[in-house]
């Protein structure tokens, strides 16, 4: 069986990149998610 990997393309040459962009992503949507404002609708009877 014939190996199909490209051996020019590496994947861990981007790894600190990628780990970069998902922290800001995860601290953004963290953010995002402590400043929400909920808004409390009194009930009319």
């Amino acid at each position: 069986m014939e190996v199909k990997k490209n051996p020019e393309i590496e994947v861990g040459r981007n790894s600190s990149l990628y780990f970069a962009i998902g922290l800001n992503l995860m601290l953004f949507l963290s953010w995002l998610a402590l400043e929400h404002k909920t808004y409390v609708y009194e009930m009319l009877l």
